[in-house]
């Protein structure tokens, strides 16, 4: 008798689970959308109580989603029953980049070797778009597929691992890319670094692709935490 019950128990503990999915997905989609736009800014406190007010539902979905968001790194916890959003640090900054010059920097090493011409033309498509957007001055479309470009590389290699890594790591820099938004622009710099990646893919130069991309990360991470600290003399990026 007692095993049944047990079991019954799990069943709709499952049934439960299941219910609150959606809308878990849901409050977390929508959360993860604000944080990393920066409407909720770095710091800020999340209440569960407050949020199910805010969306009109239960604590269980928000709580799940909310303790979603801490294990991708885009919130910590406060104290027992407070998160908060977390803090863009300097630490952080080096760490995505790092391991972004790690990882990427062995995909295009690889790449170098096993391109077909139609992912060739696929790169190339992306990297002249990339020029019509520089010369449009239109900045925003120019980070669309500067993403665009890192994504086809990650995708034609398709290590799941590496996939997935990034992944996590692009919401937190698009935090940072909102932070430095507007300041100074290095897109002519940066499509010259993109060109020079693709040159040594063309000519199958797998050492000097992951040179070149290496750099090109190094490049980007000195600008970013250059241009944080001219615009925050005392930052909300704390160590």
């Amino acid at each position: 008798m007692q095993t049944r019950h047990l079991r019954r128990n799990g069943e709709w503990d499952s049934m439960i689970e299941q219910e609150h999915q959606p809308v878990t997905l849901s409050v977390y989609n929508e959360l993860k959308n604000k944080i990393v736009s920066l409407e909720l800014m770095p710091g800020q406190i999340l209440m569960v109580q407050q949020l199910s007010k805010d969306f009109g539902i239960s604590r269980t979905p928000v709580r799940e989603a909310v303790v979603r968001l801490r294990d991708d790194g885009l919130v910590e916890e406060s104290d027992g029953r407070k998160f908060r959003v977390s803090e863009i640090t300097w630490r952080m900054i080096d760490d995505i980049y790092e391991t972004r010059q790690a990882l990427e920097g062995l995909v295009v090493s690889r790449l170098a070797e096993s391109l077909v011409p139609e992912q060739i033309e696929r790169l190339d498509s992306l990297l002249g778009q990339m020029r019509q957007a520089v010369g449009q001055g239109d900045l925003a479309r120019y980070f669309e597929l500067d993403d665009e470009f890192h994504g086809a590389l990650l995708r034609i290699h398709g290590n799941r691992v590496i996939l997935s890594c990034i992944g996590r790591i692009k919401d937190q820099q698009q935090r940072i890319r909102f932070l430095t938004e507007g300041a100074r622009d290095r897109t002519e710099e940066s499509l010259a670094e993109h060109e020079r990646i693709l040159q040594c893919l063309h000519a199958h130069d797998g050492a000097g692709a992951s040179e070149q991309m290496r750099l090109h990360l190094q490049l980007a991470r000195e600008d970013t935490k250059n241009l944080l600290m001219t615009r925050y003399p005392r930052p909300m990026v704390k160590d």
